[in-house]
């Protein structure tokens, strides 16, 4: 892991991610690019925008401002290899954030998951998901402040098909950074019943497959996906809750339908998260062709 991206309005929330990024910096040797991203301001007066430099805020001009907290925070967490990228957000501002990651060749984007709503410079709340939803690399969202940013336990929910082993390297590669161990979890729930000894099974191959040595295989009966999940991690002391992301849809459990907010807003674990592409239809044809035999009252 070589680069981190993290977009900031300098919020509480913004600056926990930052905390979270010193971190796995000076674990890793990353290098941080902290972005911050204003509203281009409109000028009725000859119809054209300001530019960053020109954008003032309470008398004081914008990028001034900045390059103070920027400063603030470069000596509080002791940031080392650090740069400050200023931008006027030109179209979206997760589209910003999106188009930094990609000219930086970021490896991991890191956000707060709230932002100050009622602040005209806040923008990390919405556009979390934006970006979660729509990132080409993972999103590593942060909820709370950490104190010491250790990287110990992951769990990881699915149901262990084909989508779930094309994100997979990319997970495995980060727990290994940290030495983390690996639990991967299927949520038992009244809707979506599976004998134990299939289950663990299928899970043991999926470990098999991608040469896993620091890991357990999990079951866990809740009555839902989202709440199986959330008190899992409590209980086995996760520090990462690893899911996957839909461009047009939201957060998702494989083709148990929509991971909903209920995960991203009730848990405080950070989140990582990895965009797929919309392939539910094809994992639900693997599914009824692969598994149907292994489920009882369930039409396929």
């Amino acid at each position: 892991m070589k680069t981190l991206l993290v977009p900031t309005d300098f919020t509480e929330y913004a600056d926990f991610a930052l905390e979270v990024a010193a971190s796995i910096s000076k674990k890793t040797g990353a290098k941080i690019y902290l972005l911050n991203v204003i509203d281009k301001i409109y000028r009725k007066e000859d119809g054209s925008y300001n530019r960053y430099e020109d954008v003032t805020l309470n008398g004081i001009t914008e990028h001034k401002e900045v390059d103070k907290r920027f400063n603030e925070r470069k000596k509080k967490y002791q940031l080392q290899d650090v740069e400050l990228l200023k931008e006027s957000q030109f179209d979206t501002v997760y589209g910003s954030i999106l188009k930094y990651a990609d000219q930086y060749k970021a490896d991991l984007i890191i956000m707060g998951a709230y932002g100050n709503s009622g602040s005209e410079e806040s923008f990390i709340g919405s556009n979390t998901e934006r970006v979660m939803r729509n990132s080409s690399i993972p999103v590593l969202t942060i909820k709370q402040r950490y104190e010491n940013f250790n990287i110990n336990n992951i769990v990881f929910a699915s149901l262990f098909l084909s989508e779930a082993k094309r994100i997979f390297p990319k997970l495995k590669s980060f727990a290994e950074l940290f030495n983390a161990k690996i639990h991967l979890l299927k949520v038992i729930t009244p809707a979506r019943f599976e004998r134990t000894p299939i289950a663990i099974a299928l899970m043991n191959k999926f470990a098999a497959e991608f040469n896993l040595k620091d890991y357990a295989v999990n079951l866990y009966a809740d009555n839902s996906v989202e709440g199986g999940i959330i008190n899992f991690s409590n209980e086995v002391e996760a520090d990462i809750i690893a899911i996957t992301t839909h461009g047009k849809r939201r957060l998702t459990y494989l083709i148990n339908g929509n991971l909903t907010d209920e995960v991203v807003n009730e848990s405080a674990k950070a989140i990582l998260s990895f965009r797929v592409r919309d392939v539910l239809e094809e994992i639900s044809e693997e599914f009824r062709e692969n598994y149907r035999d292994y489920y009882y009252g369930s039409d396929f």
